[in-house]
């Protein structure tokens, strides 16, 4: 944990501990879990027009990452609609709030920084409103981060309706890169761009093998017993090209008016 924290420390310019910068060295020899490492702290040293440093988490959870972002030096706040969540947030020290981002109330006044949305944004009736009001809630130049499951992806074309990333009902619309990116740029945002995932995408192979074991047919048995061949060429893949992983990730920045490109 202290290489980890060295490695974060230098690249999130943060001063958590303990520490040990031989992290630095190790986790830039491994692309794959540099970008993982880059992924967990949700790049936030990407957000370089950052003046606050502050972080509003879409979908906080249990607030994982809003202590992850405490210890890099972010002064990070949660809205999730699960009061138990918000809750367990809360017993913890943390500032959360229950809601969503559209609705009025709930958060305080002020702008953000930074908007994360790990995982969430595929749960919701209307993406696109829902990008307008994050980009309402950010400072000029601030950044938008987005993570969800990639539905071009490996693992969606071997799994097919067995494939993890699916979720139905609870995921009510999965798009692809291309598809993020245009509705994106239609809300206003500007500099939109993928990023490379890294090593990930076993765990989400592995489930949904298991799913696959559960149904019918010589197909699904087979999908089940290549499972760890489609992890492993995931993360591959993931490491060099940002739209082939299980998972995508999206920034995107608010305009300040000179970062915007033609």
């Amino acid at each position: 944990m202290a290489l980890v924290t060295g490695y974060m420390n230098w690249r999130f310019d943060a001063h958590a501990t303990p520490s040990n910068r031989l992290g630095v060295l190790l986790f830039c020899a491994f692309e794959p879990l540099r970008l993982k490492l880059d992924y967990h702290g949700r790049h936030l040293f990407l957000a370089r027009q950052a003046k606050h440093r502050r972080v509003l988490d879409v979908g906080s959870g249990n607030g994982e990452f809003l202590r992850r972002a405490s210890e890099l030096g972010w002064s990070a706040t949660g809205l999730d609609p699960d009061p138990d969540a918000v809750s367990a947030c809360v017993a913890q020290g943390l500032v959360a709030f229950q809601g969503f981002i559209g609705a009025k109330g709930g958060l305080p006044e002020g702008l953000f920084d930074v908007i994360s949305l790990r995982h969430s944004i595929e749960h919701v009736p209307d993406m696109r409103s829902d990008l307008e009001h994050c980009l309402r809630r950010l400072e000029p130049g601030g950044m938008i981060w987005l993570a969800w499951p990639n539905p071009r992806g490996l693992g969606a074309r071997v799994f097919r309706s067995a494939w993890r990333g699916l979720e139905a009902p609870r995921h009510l619309c999965v798009p692809s890169a291309e598809a993020m990116e245009t509705m994106l740029e239609e809300v206003g945002f500007v500099n939109v761009r993928s990023l490379r995932r890294g090593h990930h995408a076993r765990s989400i192979a592995r489930e949904s093998a298991r799913i696959a074991s559960q149904r019918p047919g010589l197909a699904n048995r087979a999908r089940a017993l290549v499972a760890p061949i489609v992890g492993w060429h995931a993360d591959l893949a993931a490491t060099f090209f940002a739209r082939a992983g299980e998972e995508l990730v999206t920034v995107a920045f608010a305009s300040d008016g000179t970062n915007d490109r033609a």
